[in-house]
């Protein structure tokens, strides 16, 4: 009696040809059946009808089905790294076949492999989700970008410190009294001295009355003073002598101011090279 074979998973019929030796039966699909045990002298025809004796019963046609091997977890894809779901044996992204390690036709070939640790795809997402891998030559571009800029920042600093160092450097070779002086002719309205003692006559400088302090103007204009200037109104307290650029006018005045200034036990100015110098008058 001829006995078949039907596959479970694609319902296809396979002859089972025992007496042949085949004991398996391969599917198409990839399914592996076994063959079905006949009795050789079982035959179709008059002799089926024949009661079976109570010592000989033939032994039923039995459809020995191997099952497949059971479902592993969700993996990746080994070509192009996508998805797939378990028990699937082609890849829907790019048609890699996982049994016979071929690529189905109409897909497209799969990206390049990904250097691990590198530009290496997370699991569970696909490349097209990461996006292209940055090559050699992106990465060194990334790199000279970050160093200019580094550079140009220490660049910014080392002229900075300059500029200040410069500053402060040209500062210190001045009295302090030029910065008095300067915002003083912006504030505290400025003015000749001999000017200054004709707005009233009621004005003074310091302890001196209108021909004294007349008598000691002119006399800084005679050691050499490009112009003598008081602030304020009514009562100066100080004047500011614009010095020459004569180094022995100069010292002419900064000798007076010297003098002068120790008598009263004032800061006594040396001379820096400053614009003014700054004379403290008494009460």
């Amino acid at each position: 009696m001829k006995s078949s074979i039907t596959c479970p998973a694609c319902g296809r019929q396979h002859p089972s040809k025992p007496e042949q030796g085949e004991t398996t039966v391969r599917c198409p699909c990839g399914q592996v059946l076994a063959s079905a045990e006949v009795d050789p002298e079982a035959d179709e025809g008059i002799f089926a009808l024949a009661p079976e004796p109570e010592n000989h019963r033939l032994r039923k046609v039995q459809q020995t089905i191997i099952p497949p091997p059971a479902p592993v977890a969700d993996a990746n894809c080994p070509s192009c790294q996508a998805p797939m779901q378990a028990g699937s044996i082609v890849c829907t992204q790019c048609g890699f076949n996982l049994k016979t390690g071929v690529q189905s036709k109409g897909f497209p070939p799969p990206p390049k492999a990904r250097r691990p640790g590198f530009d290496s795809v997370p699991p569970g997402l696909s490349p097209k989700q990461v996006g292209p891998a940055e090559t050699r030559g992106d990465l060194l571009k990334k790199f000279a970008i970050v160093l200019a800029l580094l550079a140009m920042l220490a660049g910014g600093l080392v002229a900075f410190r300059f500029v200040a160092g410069r500053s402060a450097a040209d500062a210190a070779v001045l009295d302090e009294d030029d910065a008095v002086v300067a915002r003083a002719l912006k504030n505290d309205f400025p003015r000749e001295a001999r000017e200054w003692l004709k707005v009233d006559s009621t004005w003074m400088m310091g302890g001196w009355n209108a021909r004294q302090a007349e008598s000691r103007i002119a006399d800084w204009y005679r050691m050499g003073a490009k112009r003598v200037i008081c602030f304020g109104t009514r009562m100066a307290l100080w004047v500011a002598i614009e010095l020459p650029d004569d180094p022995e006018q100069r010292k002419a005045l900064f000798e007076w101011q010297k003098k002068w200034h120790s008598e009263m036990f004032e800061r006594v100015r040396t001379d820096k090279g400053q614009k003014y110098l700054v004379i403290k008058l008494r009460l």
